[in-house]
């Protein structure tokens, strides 16, 4: 029989992950249950996670390429921005979802002991749903335009990991926060709202000055985006040079988890 041993120390930095590795099936549990009350309470159901990305699929490709004409190449304009919107609308359910998991998990956080940044953790994989309906609608695309599908889609996995990271790198730190300083929910969201425009979502890279193209690399989504343009209709993948901006990301993701295990115990007595 296991025996959980409960003590007032931290536990090590590799204790705390392999803590997190023994509950993996709660947190599969909690993200199944995320996703059953989030889609049995609606109408529509799982229809909601294609209505969104295609509504602001037509409203970009209206504002930005017929009104604004912005170029995309050999690309077709509605298929090169699909794949940057659903990139985009993950990375921020990951960070409003994560950021909020403690809040809204407050009974079980005080009736059942185990490591609370799982939390966060089942509301990134929450998110997969939504991510996986939109993959399948950027192939119907491809399809659609007659873009052939190639092998460089093996390794849309990949992207949707370093999105995941990204999202948790924030929302870790979002959650963590807002423990002792709820404006933090507030603020976060808000001000990352306006990384979109500095984020080539609905315009590539290729149309900024030279001198601006090598600066919006700065932003890490923009290398996540590229890639997912890379592996899903065939965009054409920049130099490596520009993906060393993930590493901050690795690091802010690592000490956030870090700082996580610092206040865990201070969570039941302030949430």
């Amino acid at each position: 029989m296991a025996i959980t041993e409960y003590t007032s120390q931290k536990p090590s930095l590799i204790n705390y992950f392999k803590s997190i590795w023994r509950h993996k099936e709660l947190t599969i549990t909690l993200a199944v249950r995320d996703i059953k009350i989030y889609y049995s309470q609606t109408i529509m159901g799982l229809f909601w996670a294609v209505i969104q990305p295609l509504v602001a699929l037509v409203i970009y490709t209206v504002f930005f390429y017929k009104i604004l004409g912005i170029s995309t190449g050999d690309i077709p304009y509605p298929l090169f921005v699909f794949p940057g919107v659903m990139i985009w609308f993950n990375f921020i359910q990951i960070i409003n979802e994560a950021g909020t998991s403690l809040k809204y998990n407050q009974e079980l956080i005080r009736k059942v002991e185990f490591p609370r940044i799982i939390l966060p953790i089942s509301k990134a994989l929450t998110s997969l749903v939504n991510m996986f309906i939109s993959f399948i609608l950027v192939l119907l695309l491809d399809i659609y335009y007659g873009i052939p599908i190639t092998w460089c889609v093996l390794f849309f996995p990949i992207v949707v990991l370093l999105n995941l990271l990204l999202g948790l790198s924030v929302g870790i730190w979002l959650s963590a926060l807002s423990i002792k300083y709820r404006d933090f929910q507030h603020i976060v969201p808000y001000l990352i709202n306006f990384l979109i425009w500095v984020s080539p979502v609905f315009y590539p890279v290729t149309i900024l000055p030279d001198k601006y193209e090598n600066l919006i690399f700065i932003n890490p989504i923009t290398s996540v985006l590229t890639l997912s343009r890379w592996s899903l209709v065939g965009d054409v993948l920049p130099e490596m040079i520009y993906f060393l901006n993930l590493i901050p990301v690795f690091l802010l993701f690592l000490f956030g988890i870090i700082f996580f295990r610092k206040i865990e115990r201070e969570i039941v007595d302030v949430i």
